[in-house]
């Protein structure tokens, strides 16, 4: 795994087996348990068999993806319908360049267990994985999850009993609280607290980001969301930055899910064309941010 990987993580998802260490050898034995667990998880996920019966909410699960991850997606996949609580679809949205018969035959078999794919779209890049299932499922809750990550089987469950104890909230089960010097002014995105746990109230300092599952309640988003002129100006590859500003404008916070447990494990298909890379390493969500607060008048 590339080291860009560990902002996304940051290992913390694995403080289970662990206080937070400070020092070298305590983040690589972290890196390290870390490492062993994905491994594990993964395998598992290879030979776990399908199962169908759950209590079924409604729930519509959306994500993108493109060729070069395919290799692993029928995992990813496989992870959503295995959930103890069941979405009542999972839709694929692929750009509309993508052929169906490029599709593995593995992807293509999880179809019978609702898995809907649409190769019709137009490619917004990372926005893709909202920008078409909010409008197309208005009146249902959407949960938006990323192409390179297994997730654990109380994904959803966790996500639904987050909504409906916060039903005019965005869930996510995992965020960042974003921080200020001692003047008041926002602190670049590499400075603040990922991976935040310790705010459980509907907060507007959260900052969700989609590698951990966020819950949309319905028709939860203003139209400007959907302003692909704006996006693809301002930020076509931070779709979590355009998301926080489009709640701000509305007045919509963000409320963390706390989990125990980790929650999701990256697949080997993390290191193909990573965001991360650029957005975190090369501080491009920092540009994102300044652009939006242009547009949109306000601070974060």
């Amino acid at each position: 795994m590339k080291a860009t990987d560990s902002s996304r993580f940051s290992f913390s998802n694995f403080e289970f087996f662990f206080r937070k260490g400070k020092n070298k050898i305590s983040f690589i034995f972290r890196k390290t348990i870390y490492k062993i667990s994905t491994v594990f998880v993964i395998k598992k996920c290879k030979h776990e068999k399908i199962k169908v019966k759950g209590e079924m909410v409604p729930v519509v699960v959306s994500l993108t993806s493109f060729e070069p991850r395919f290799k692993t997606l029928h995992l990813v996949l496989k992870s959503l319908i295995n959930q103890k609580m069941k979405p009542e679809k999972i839709v694929l949205y692929l750009d509309e360049t993508v052929e169906m018969n490029s599709i593995p035959d593995k992807i293509r078999a999880l179809e019978k267990y609702g898995v809907e794919i649409k190769n019709s779209c137009e490619d917004f890049k990372c926005h893709n994985k909202y920008y078409y299932a909010l409008q197309d499922y208005p009146d249902k809750c959407v949960v938006t999850v990323d192409d390179d990550v297994i997730y654990s089987k109380n994904l959803i469950m966790k996500l639904y009993s987050s909504y409906e104890k916060f039903p005019d909230c965005i869930s996510a089960m995992r965020t960042h609280l974003v921080t200020y010097d001692d003047d008041g002014n926002r602190k670049f995105y590499n400075e603040w607290k990922w991976n935040y746990k310790k705010i459980l109230e509907p907060s507007f300092k959260l900052f969700p980001t989609g590698v951990g599952g966020v819950l949309y309640p319905p028709s939860i988003m203003p139209e400007e969301t959907f302003n692909s002129k704006v996006f693809t100006d301002l930020c076509l590859k931070a779709d979590d930055v355009w998301l926080k500003f489009n709640e701000l404008k509305k007045g919509i916070k963000t409320v963390h899910v706390p989990s125990l447990l980790p929650s999701y494990y990256l697949t080997e298909a993390s290191d193909i064309n990573n965001l991360n890379s650029s957005n975190v390493s090369q501080g491009k969500n920092n540009e994102y941010i300044d652009n939006c607060e242009k547009y949109f008048s306000l601070k974060l």
